[in-house]
């Protein structure tokens, strides 16, 4: 069965394998199964207008990068009720069409009572990242559940959501094999460090003392900026800061980063 949270928060609900509930948070939950929540992003760039789907059910059907229903001050759909269930499909749909012969990816995650994860679509759409076996090709990622928040911190994690941040093609075997990259991440100062978060990955969260323009810094481990800027982080928060990729570049053009804070 097909679900589509509509733009107005009105839900459908509808029964996915293994008795899993997945509705409008303002919809009902059967035999109370539907204790965790979870939300979608479009992190991709250029993936065009996409969906997630949750088991084969779609849950927004209307989101672009960083953007749902067309409004770009909503960078994630709203929270969707979801039972706890084991090995949960995540796949997607674009408007674009996949490259001929190739597939969307589908990757399995658990998913656990009580619970609040967001499921991020990253990776890059075009000729130079054609196949699934190069890892900037578009999947869904859902990193861990929300930490509990700190009443007098901020709580934060990053997530690598950039493809092309640190990629090469090694030689290996006389074969030209795609490696993703990964990035270090310096936040405030003194600085509370995140180093070596591998693409398609979120680090584990951090406390850090709340404030206004707090500096950050992306770098290469092997050297060389990504990007820079500021955020602000409130105490009793938990965030997830997204180093995400402007444009996809052509192969000649290099890529350009930014930052997306996203409250959790």
């Amino acid at each position: 069965m097909h679900l589509h949270l509509g733009r107005s928060g009105a839900a459908l609900t509808a029964f996915l394998a293994g008795a899993t509930l997945l509705a409008g948070c303002g919809g009902s939950s059967v035999g109370n199964t539907a204790t965790g929540r979870i939300r979608v992003v479009d992190a991709s760039p250029n993936a065009g207008t996409a969906d997630i789907l949750i088991n084969g059910a779609s849950a927004y059907g209307d989101m672009a990068y960083f953007t749902t229903a067309g409004n770009a001050s909503q960078p994630a759909s709203p929270y969707l009720y979801i039972g706890p269930q084991t090995g949960v499909p995540f796949t997607y749909t674009t408007s674009q069409s996949l490259p001929s012969g190739a597939s969307a990816t589908t990757n399995n995650f658990d998913l656990s009572q009580n619970q609040y994860y967001t499921a991020f679509l990253i990776g890059r759409y075009d000729t130079y990242s054609s196949s699934p076996s190069d890892p900037r090709f578009l999947q869904v990622v859902v990193p861990a559940p929300r930490a509990s928040a700190n009443s007098s911190l901020a709580t934060l994690r990053v997530l690598n959501a950039a493809p092309d941040a640190g990629f090469t093609t090694p030689t290996v075997n006389n074969v030209a094999t795609p490696t993703a990259g990964s990035v270090n991440v310096s936040v405030g100062a003194p600085a509370t460090s995140f180093n070596g978060v591998t693409y398609a990955t979120a680090s584990s969260y951090q406390t850090l003392a709340p404030g206004s323009n707090i500096s950050v810094t992306v770098t290469l481990p092997g050297g060389g900026p990504v990007t820079t800027g500021t955020i602000n982080l409130s105490a009793g928060t938990v965030y997830t800061l997204v180093v995400a990729e402007n444009a996809i570049p052509n192969g000649v053009t290099p890529a350009t980063y930014q930052l997306r804070l996203l409250s959790e």
